[in-house]
Parts: structure tokens; sequence; C-alpha cells
């Protein structure tokens, strides 16, 4: 099993099913500033038990993000690009049900959850 894979395995054993969204922020650093790189930092409500779980997400390419409101939920998935060979890239992150548009591309992804 590669690092990638296992990374996925974690995520999936915590079952963290559709949660509430809590915020999402995107932070960029401009090419003037040195190399150019995205990421996204994702806050859930996971209710059952209550926590806050925190997906951080870097170097991030080809974002979309569309229908984001009060009370949207989110069923993230992860999947591998590893058969892809994509050069600095491998994860497809997207979002599994239709009332949140939310899908990229990134090269590493660190989740964290805590007692609200």
């Amino acid at each position: 099993m590669t690092t990638s894979d296992s990374k996925i395995a974690d995520y999936y054993r915590k079952n963290l099913g559709y949660l509430s969204v809590l915020s999402l922020q995107i932070s960029q650093v401009p090419s003037e500033l040195g190399d150019h790189s995205q990421s996204v930092h994702l806050e859930l409500l996971r209710t059952e038990p209550l926590r806050k779980v925190t997906i951080r997400f870097s170097a991030v390419v080809q974002l979309k993000i569309a229908d984001l409101h009060p009370g949207t939920k989110c069923l993230l998935q992860i999947e591998s690009t590893a058969d892809a060979q994509m050069e600095n890239i491998r994860y497809r992150i997207f979002n599994g049900e239709q009332d949140l548009t939310l899908s990229f591309y990134c090269l590493d992804f660190e989740v964290v959850e805590r007692e609200l």
C-alpha cells in the first residue's frame, strides 16, 4: 500500500459521512512572493460525537466551488490520482452530494478532529 493509499484509508476509517460546512478558507501565494500555490482549509461539524473536523489541503489546483450557503452539507470524497501520473498531484477531492460544488486536486491533506 502506498502512502497516499494509507492516508485515504485512514480518512475513510473515520466514517465522517455527511457533515455541515462551518467554514471554507482559500489561501494563495502569488508568483510575486515566490512559488505560486493555493491551499484550502475546510471545517466541518460532526454531531455524533460532537466535534469539529478540520481538513487542510496543500498544493491545490483546478479548484471549483459553487452553491455554498448556510446549512450546506458535504460528503467529502478523496481518491488517489497515482495512476494518472500527474506531476505534484496525489489526490482528487470532491463533494459526493449535489447541494455544494466542491472539487479540486491536491498534493497532500491533513485531517484533525477536536471536541467543541
